[in-house]
Formats: structure tokens, C-alpha cells, sequence
């Protein structure tokens, strides 16, 4: 494109350091304000599928009993967000409670965003990427979500932020605010140990420059990892040892491509022409933020903590799948501070700010598909199957969800007085009986569908109870008894049969 050759790595221009202005600065604060309205909308509309029932159900029990039920899912579980979560999910809370936190932190990674695309690049590449991010989808998407992602952003923001203040003039406040974000990461997400990676290896490939920098950078990672000692404890006290994933299968070679896909106009399945053009632009920018900054060592950490998340990851989910946009979304602020920079390195000021304005419309179109396309996003409907299930099922039925996981949702959305017997419980099966025909009973089977998560916002695929992972002897029981079966209720991600 004719704007590409707009560009210099020479130009030095876009690398001039100085503080935000007055009138910068109430730039700032107008995105916060924007990206507060836009996560906002829509906030509850939606039912809390499975994840976000376990961050319910970690958050309302009493402290032990959530410590205990965190560590019975995984060590992928660490304390921190849930404890920060038990104000909002506490005297009857809604979608729009458990979802506020993660509102809020969202827009706080606004300003920190700022900051860092500020002290990395420049002031108005921090303003630039700070916009990108008030409007971008996918980090719109998981600000409407219960769950930790947007404090695993904010975190390795805060953490990069102070650190590549350090590299400017090492001070003692700026180490201990790295280590406290570092500290609040590593207790939230296992994802968050790449912060620390990312910058050792700059300071190993940096080591002649920075070698004055190591001595602090190790003491600001112990003190953050002291942080770790209670959880340790804990974990070492219950002897439970489990670490899982959500992915369900190994990684493809097209991962790396949906990942950018999803970061820049979020994953939408389709390919249309506006799509590949989009991206191809998005990628444009993207090597010439690369371009422009390898001279730099700012320009080496915004590379490595864009790219070593997504690629290690990607190589080692070949030994344990693990491979899910949502793992690395760390990742994601680099790659909008190093887009704003290849927009703002184009030298044609029409040029500059006819790709930034087509960029932000992309990704305000995928903030429109967050709000309402309910083909893509969407969440599983536990909500309308409950209020559908008070209404058919009688005390004297059965309710038989396929897992006994389905319980944490159904504990939040369903009053009714029907008994639930969970088919499949860790690795017992249980195949309830039919009831006698001339009872009147019925027996409900809930099935909930095979779900790639990946990259995909709505988290299933169409159902299909061999790909959902049920063992031989339930399918063949289903099939059994599908003489029996008198009606199909579908539900988005869900599905009630009932056999009379």
C-alpha cells in the first residue's frame, strides 16, 4: 500500500520523551470514561455460563470452603481475583454485580495503557493506544466477563510499565510498584510467571547495557514472589497438586493468525473482504511499529512481550494443550502500542490518520458484533434453561445433567423442588432408571454442548455428545432409551431432552 513507504526508522520524531500535556492528560481521562460506557452496556444481559459460575461459586462460599473447591478444580486457580470478587458476588448478586469488577478493571488498564505506550514510545503513541484500547473488541469482551483476564492485562501492564521506567532512571519506588504488580498477577493467573520471562530474557539479551539493572530486578521478583507463600502453603497443606486447562485440543498451525484476528477486530469465524482488508492493514502497522522500534530496547520488549506469550505457549500445547486467546491476552497490549506506533511513524499526515480512523471503525464494528451478534457472542444460556426447567419439571421428576459440574450453574439459577442426578461424577457413572410409563414422571436429560474455546467468543459447537467427551456406556444408554424421547428443548450451548 501507498502508505507503507511513508515510514523512517530513522525518524526519531515519534520517540520524543516528555510527559503527558495538560490537555493529553484530559484525553486520558475522557477514554477512561468511554471505555467505563462502552463495558457497561448490555453488562447483564447475558447469562453467567460455566466459568463464570465457578468464579460465583469461589467468591459467595465462606473462605475455606472457596479455597477448598478452587484447589478440587485445578492449581490454574490461584485466590486473588476471587477474593477481590466476594464484595460483588455477595447478598444476592446479578450477571451485572459479578461482572462490574472486571469493568473496573478494564478501564483502569485505559490509563496504565497510557502510561506505558508513554514511557516505551511517546505521549501521543500512548493516547493512540489507549484508544485502541477504550474501542477494542476482544478486550471489551472479557471487561464483560467475570473472570480474571482483564486484571492479567492490567497487571502486566502496571509490571512493564515500571519496569521500563527503571530502564530509563532505576529508582526504588519503581521496582517495588513492578514487584506489587508482578505480585497481583502471579496470584491471579499462572499466565502471569510470562511477565517475569519476558523480562528476564530482555535483560539477558540487554545484559551488557543492563547489567546495573539485574541486582534490582531479582530482589523486586523475590519480593514479589514472598507474595506466593501463603498459597503456597495452602496448597502444600491439601496435597492437591492438579493443573488443567480449558483447551480442548492440540495446537493448529492457523492459531498464531486467529489470535491476531481476535486481538484486532475479534474472532468473528466468518471471512469477508472488509475482514482480510482490515487485517491486512492491522498487520501492516504492526510491522512498521516493529520496524521503527528494533533499534530501541524499548522497541525489544514491546517485541518480546507481543510475541514470546502467544509463541511459547503455542510450541509447548503440543505436550499439554493450553492454547486459548483469552491464556495470552497479556499479550495484547503490545500489540496495540506497537500498531499505534506504525500508524504514527507514517510520515503523510492524511495518511497517518485515514489508517488510524479505518483501524478504530474496525474495531468499533467488532464492539457493535459484541453487543449484537448473538452468533458469535454469547454465552451459555443457564438462565433461559433454568426458567424453562421450573416450568416442566415436577417434583416427582428426575433431572439427570450429563456432569455433575452442571450443578454450579443450575445452584445459582434454578428454585425449583426436582431432583438433580448428575450422571457422570469425577469418574463414577450413574445411569438413572427410566420411569414407568404409566407414572405420569418424566426423566430430563441436560446435556450441555463440546465447547473450542480457543479463540471463539461463544465457547461451543454444534452438539454432539461423543465430541462433548461422554464415556462409551452413556452414550449407548442414551441411545437405548431413545425410544422414550417425547421433546427437545434447545437452549444457546445447551439442551434438555425429556424421556417419558
Amino acid at each position: 500500500m501507498a502508505f507503507m513507504t511513508g515510514f523512517s526508522s530513522s525518524d526519531e520524531t515519534i520517540f520524543v520523551r516528555r510527559n503527558f500535556t495538560a490537555r493529553q492528560k484530559l484525553g486520558v481521562l475522557a477514554l477512561a470514561w468511554a471505555a467505563f460506557g462502552l463495558r457497561l452496556v448490555r453488562l447483564g444481559a447475558q447469562s453467567l455460563w460455566f466459568d463464570e459460575t465457578l468464579s460465583a461459586l469461589f467468591a459467595s462460599r465462606p473462605l475455606t470452603e472457596g479455597i477448598q473447591l478452587m484447589l478440587q478444580e485445578g492449581l490454574h486457580h490461584s485466590p486473588l481475583y476471587y477474593i477481590l470478587l466476594r464484595p460483588f458476588a455477595a447478598n444476592g448478586f446479578s450477571e451485572f454485580s459479578l461482572r462490574f469488577l472486571s469493568v473496573a478493571l478494564g478501564v483502569l488498564a485505559v490509563p496504565l495503557m497510557a502510561q506505558a505506550g508513554r514511557v516505551l514510545v511517546s505521549p501521543t503513541v500512548g493516547l493512540m493506544a489507549a484508544l485502541l484500547l477504550t474501542v477494542n473488541p476482544f478486550h471489551l469482551w472479557y471487561s464483560q466477563e467475570a473472570r480474571m483476564y482483564t486484571l492479567l492485562m492490567a497487571c502486566a501492564l502496571g509490571a512493564m510499565l515500571f519496569f521500563a521506567r527503571n530502564l530509563r532512571a532505576s529508582r526504588p519506588a519503581n521496582w517495588l510498584a513492578m514487584a506489587f504488580f508482578v505480585a497481583v498477577g502471579v496470584n491471579t493467573h499462572h499466565f502471569a510467571f510470562f511477565i517475569p520471562l519476558v523480562q528476564f530474557i530482555f535483560l539477558i539479551l540487554t545484559l551488557r547495557r543492563n547489567f546495573r539493572l539485574l541486582r534490582w530486578w531479582v530482589a523486586a521478583q523475590a519480593l514479589a514472589g514472598l507474595s506466593l507463600l501463603p498459597w503456597a502453603l495452602v496448597v502444600l497443606n491439601r496435597g492437591q497438586f492438579y493443573l488443567s486447562s480449558a483447551s480442548v485440543r492440540p495446537p493448529a498451525g492457523a492459531d498464531l493468525l486467529l489470535t491476531l484476528w481476535n486481538f484486532s477486530l475479534g474472532y468473528t469465524v466468518t471471512v469477508t473482504v472488509w475482514v482480510v482488508f482490515a487485517l491486512l492493514v492491522i498487520s501492516m502497522t504492526l510491522l512498521v511499529g516493529l520496524a521503527v522500534t528494533r533499534r530501541r530496547q524499548t522497541g525489544l520488549l514491546l517485541g518480546l512481550w507481543a510475541l514470546l506469550p502467544p509463541l511459547l505457549t503455542w510450541l509447548l500445547s503440543w505436550r499439554l494443550p493450553m492454547y486459548l486467546d483469552r491464556y495470552i491476552s497479556l499479550s495484547l497490549p503490545p500489540f496495540l502500542i506497537l500498531v499505534a506506533t506504525g500508524l504514527h511513524s507514517l510520515r503523510a499526515k492524511w495518511g497517518r490518520w485515514a489508517a488510524f480512523g479505518l483501524v478504530t471503525a474496525a474495531m468499533l464494528a467488532g464492539v457493535a458484533r459484541v453487543y449484537f451478534d448473538d452468533t458469535v457472542y454469547y454465552r451459555a444460556d443457564w438462565r433461559g434453561l433454568s426458567r424453562a426447567l421450573a416450568q416442566i419439571a415436577a417434583p416427582t421428576d428426575v433431572v439427570a445433567p450429563l456432569y455433575a459440574q452442571s450443578l454450579a450453574p443450575l445452584s445459582f439459577y434454578f428454585d425449583g423442588q426436582t431432583t438433580f442426578e448428575p450422571i457422570v461424577i469425577l469418574h463414577d457413572i450413574n445411569l438413572p432408571p427410566l420411569p414407568a410409563p404409566d407414572s405420569g414422571a418424566k426423566l430430563i436429560l441436560l446435556l450441555d454442548y463440546p465447547n473450542d474455546s480457543s479463540h471463539l467468543a461463544g465457547h461451543c459447537q454444534p452438539f454432539d455428545i461423543v465430541a462433548r467427551g461422554a464415556p462409551p456406556e452413556v452414550i449407548a444408554w442414551r441411545e437405548g432409551i431413545r425410544s422414550r424421547l417425547s421433546a427437545v428443548r434447545e437452549f444457546p450451548c445447551l439442551r434438555l431432552e425429556i424421556y417419558r
